[in-house]
């Protein structure tokens, strides 16, 4: 009987996957466990450097000894508890009867994750960094102590928080990946029949070990005739807009410009904006692109090609590249009008991405378009007294305070009692230059901040106040932002920038979740 599509890719990832022998040794140890504790695991690495496909062979792993395999994406999850239950309960219950307007019920997920084995993939964690407390302290201790390993994969590595927790301490395991070695990288170009050429030794050295940059260069490889071409590629080239179109076909490039765009797009969308109707052949084709990534609902870029081929789109082609977007928010519009409750909150955080380089202060761009290297991180401790002397000297914004000492007050006490409601951004140097400071409103919330605005969240929401008083965390979806500032004396960024940036963070929250 022939093998499924999904059994086929499997075995072609296993066949192409080389290296992190230390990393698959643990995870097969952990398998072979016959009560093998639940640990978490922290994958961390720059982009590019193939975090997601460790994670892939983890899921293949685990597959095989028939375990439920759960892959959630932080870009594409409403950062909530209640976005991330929707998310799981869509994944675990795909043929159920669930809708938009009902909340799954987190007895009902937990019991579906106790029944057998589990292995709980997270990409991109870093986007759902808010609700890190609610995952460790909530969700997770609801779960078997035996028998489930959760994977967070980041860029940076974000495990702090987890090993200064004494319960957890012992139960998590760091991954901080690094460039694999050239007898790594050749038994790659081994592996897809390349390795007897000439120029394969220069390929190996100019790709510097990053497994995306040696998909690409196979890619083009394939495509070309390699004897007659030097390779001799500035580093800057080792992933670059050019090699990325290089290696799709011509009927995908429209395509590639719809998913640098938007976050994500399924076929539906596709063909909505394009106008035009894809085969089979050409959606697999576009899913065996070493820089896509199949998703829950279609496709998404890698963020490193995505932010090449956005830059490269919007400086090429910018009227077409105009004429695109204006096409993709008439049709998010469109959507928009007859979406379910929690779909509209999925189209107005597209929105927000699809239009980041609109928003002006005069002549002055607030919000980057550089998404990758520009972005907030969780809160730590030695940020604190920064934090201080940032308000202390810039002044403080969202809500105001009876005086200095209780903005002061205030933001001791989201350190100490909720310090996921505190993002940063900082300098090269790790000194914070910008900050924003918010919590999700549900009954413990709700309470800890009576005393700092006393009756102030009762005017501002009339006629939810007394249910989010009695709201539990996992069906929160509401953020009250109550503090932030920037320096006005940072050499590399400005005031503006460092605003943008603040603002960029923020309304992507609070359009994705309410």
């Amino acid at each position: 009987m022939m093998g499924s599509l999904k059994e086929a890719l499997s075995i072609e990832r296993s066949r192409l996957f080389v290296g992190r022998k230390t990393e698959l040794a643990y995870m097969q140890n952990w398998l072979e466990q016959q009560r093998a504790p639940t640990e978490v695991v922290f994958i961390s690495g720059m982009g590019g450097i193939g975090k997601t496909a460790l994670l892939l062979q983890f899921l293949n792993m685990a597959q095989d000894e028939n375990m439920l395999c759960i892959w959630l994406d932080g870009r594409v999850c409403t950062e909530t508890p209640a976005g991330f239950l929707e998310y799981l309960h869509s994944f675990l219950f795909r043929k159920s009867s669930f809708t938009a307007s009902s909340k799954p019920s987190m007895l009902e997920i937990v019991t579906a994750m106790t029944r057998k084995r589990t292995l709980l993939c997270i990409d991109n964690y870093e986007h759902l960094q808010r609700i890190e407390g609610w995952l460790r302290e909530v969700f997770l201790p609801e779960l078997s102590a035996t028998g489930l390993i959760v994977v967070l994969a980041s860029r940076q590595d974000v495990a702090i928080n987890w090993q200064n927790d004494l319960a957890w301490g012992t139960r998590v395991r760091q991954m901080n990946l690094s460039p694999i070695s050239q007898l790594e990288a050749q038994d790659f170009y081994l592996n897809i029949g390349l390795a007897n050429r000439p120029e394969i030794e220069r390929l190996v050295y100019e790709t510097k070990g990053l497994p995306l940059a040696m998909a690409l260069s196979a890619e083009t490889a394939m495509l070309t005739n390699i004897g007659e071409q030097t390779f001799k590629w500035p580093v800057s080239r080792l992933v670059s807009a050019e090699l990325l179109r290089e290696v799709a076909r011509s009927d995908l490039q429209e395509i590639l410009d719809v998913l640098c765009i938007l976050p994500q797009a399924n076929t539906e969308l596709l063909n909505r904006v394009l106008g035009g109707h894809f085969t089979t052949l050409q959606l697999h084709q576009l899913s065996q692109l070493s820089f896509v990534r199949p998703t829950m609902d279609g496709f998404a870029l890698h963020d490193v090609a995505r932010e090449h081929l956005y830059q490269d789109f919007l400086q090429r082609e910018p009227v077409r590249y105009q004429t695109l977007r204006l096409r993709i928010v008439e049709d998010a519009c469109r959507q928009l009008k007859k979406a379910a409750v929690n779909d509209k909150k999925r189209i107005a955080a597209d929105l927000l991405s699809i239009c980041r380089d609109s928003f002006y202060m005069g002549s002055i761009s607030l919000m980057s378009s550089n998404t990758i290297s520009i972005t907030m991180e969780s809160f730590r401790n030695e940020d604190l007294p920064h934090l201080h002397r940032l308000i202390t000297e810039e002044g403080q914004m969202a809500i105001p305070l009876e005086s200095n000492a209780k903005i002061h007050q205030l933001l001791d006490a989201l350190a100490e009692q909720f310090p996921e409601a505190i993002r940063v951004f900082r300098s090269a140097a790790g000194i914070p230059l910008t900050f924003i400071a918010g919590v999700l409103l549900y009954r413990e919330t709700f309470a800890f901040l009576e005393p700092f605005i006393p009756h102030v969240l009762d005017c501002c929401l009339p006629l939810e106040a007394n249910s989010i008083k009695q709201l539990p965390h996992e069906e929160a979806d509401t953020y009250y932002q109550l503090l932030g500032a920037s320096t006005s004396s940072d050499p590399d960024y400005t005031y503006y920038e460092l605003n943008g940036i603040l603002l960029t963070d923020t309304l992507s929250l609070n359009s994705a979740v309410g």
